[in-house]
């Protein structure tokens, strides 16, 4: 691999435009007016969904549906105390699930000729059909208060959200990938009685040491992760959860770095060995005591799933469990990510957490947007791009954050 940035803060920039215009809605009772009840189901429009995130802060609601018997999804974007939906049969018909899955676009290009880069040509044209969407998101992205997006998917569509294509009005600058332009934050529904729900993310910080689970087998050297380690790291799954499942001293990352393996049946769909269904009888009382920040880094992790063998349209994953069991974030991977560079992502959050407080969602950006600046395109000079380099950026964007949009990790002693 070539060289990494000793930090990824170089690679950030501020995007500067214009305040959107706000959505224009039908009157309605001011949310401080409207008397609290138990929900009853997820409602994608309720106004009081958002009303505990930033005001910078968008959320993007995806529901599934289907039209004519074929799959799509509904869409509602809150943005400073508005809903904005896209569920007229028009929408519908364009609000296809793309086949972009990044795991089976890995699959697709292990083809002849420049599979990783015909992917990245693909990837720039999904979203040009969602009319409504491509307005919603240049609203966003106009504002000049550092906007940030939050997106509930509650469908098994594994639609790339990150890989949305800004493409600007008029060619105008300022093109790129939404999940380099700005924190894309994920979230899920958590199946924990009503919670599944509500947004039930909290803003966290996640401060101590690592405590760790690596397969023997997935080794690097040098070894990055010692320094920073409570006690010794386990050696299997089944370790690791017995030692959450006691008290133990507090710790700020959970990293989890093993094989994952994809099934549509959860009896095989697997995280270091053990099923999903597996993970129920755990405690995990550690994790809910710390509130920390983990990572799952193996492939795979953050893959929804609805069970074939008991069909519902509630999707379960890993990062869904992690949640359910007190993690104040999850670091998950929608697909295939090689050793080096799961490594190399890791050491370098941990690096960065040492020195600094590190805002989670921030750094992906940052992450993504370093590769994404070794295959932009450049008028007027040569065009060296690599099928490796597209291959890479494809990898950072592997990576999901799902959790609250503040939630910083802290490793070391700064304040």
């Amino acid at each position: 691999m070539s060289a990494e940035p000793e930090s990824l803060r170089g690679y950030l920039t501020a995007d500067q435009g214009t305040t959107p215009t706000g959505a224009v809605r039908p009157s309605s009772p001011a949310i401080d007016d409207v008397v609290e009840t138990e929900p009853t189901e997820f409602d994608p429009g309720d106004v009081k969904l958002t009303k505990a995130l930033p005001a910078n802060v968008a959320m993007l609601c995806v529901t599934g549906t289907s039209v004519d018997g074929q799959p799509s999804f509904v869409l509602n974007f809150h943005y400073r105390g508005g809903v904005r939906t896209a569920a007229r049969p028009s929408d519908l018909a364009d609000q296809r699930p793309p086949d972009l899955a990044l795991a089976t676009l890995a699959e697709r290009t292990r083809g002849q000729g420049t599979p990783w880069q015909d992917a990245y040509w693909e990837c720039m044209n999904w979203a040009d059909t969602k009319h409504k969407l491509v307005t919603w998101i240049r609203d966003l992205l106009a504002a000049p208060d550092a906007p940030r997006l939050v997106v509930w998917d509650n469908t098994d569509y594994e639609i790339p959200w990150e890989l949305y294509y800004h493409r600007p009005s008029g060619g105008a600058e300022g093109a790129g990938w939404l999940g380099e332009l700005i924190p894309v934050i994920r979230w899920t529904a958590v199946h924990d009685g009503a919670r599944a729900w509500q947004f039930s993310a909290r803003k966290r910080e996640c401060v101590g040491g690592l405590l760790m689970f690596e397969d023997p087998k997935m080794g690097v050297e040098p070894d990055g992760f010692a320094r920073y380690e409570l006690e010794a790291r386990a050696r299997t799954m089944r370790e690791l959860m017995r030692r959450l499942d006691r008290p133990c001293q507090p710790f700020g990352l959970l990293v989890i770095r093993c094989h994952g393996e994809y099934s549509r049946d959860t009896r095989k769909f697997k995280l270091g060995g053990l099923p999903l269904n597996a993970y129920t009888e755990f405690t995990m009382h550690a994790l809910q005591q710390s509130g920390a920040l983990v990572l799952l880094n193996a492939c795979v992790s953050g893959r929804p799933v609805v069970d074939e063998r008991h069909p519902s349209t509630a999707t379960r994953s890993f990062a869904e469990v992690f949640l359910r069991y007190g993690a104040g974030g999850v670091i998950a991977t929608a697909g295939d990510v090689d050793l080096n560079h799961s490594h190399d992502f890791a050491v370098r959050l941990l690096s960065d957490a040492n020195s600094r407080p590190v805002n989670v969602a921030e750094a992906l950006r940052e992450h993504r947007k370093h590769y994404a600046n070794r295959v932009r395109y450049r008028p007027g000079a040569a065009d060296n791009r690599t099928e490796q380099q597209f291959k890479d950026f494809f990898a950072s964007f592997m990576y999901l954050y799902f959790g609250h949009p503040d939630t910083i990790l802290r490793t070391g002693d700064t304040p």
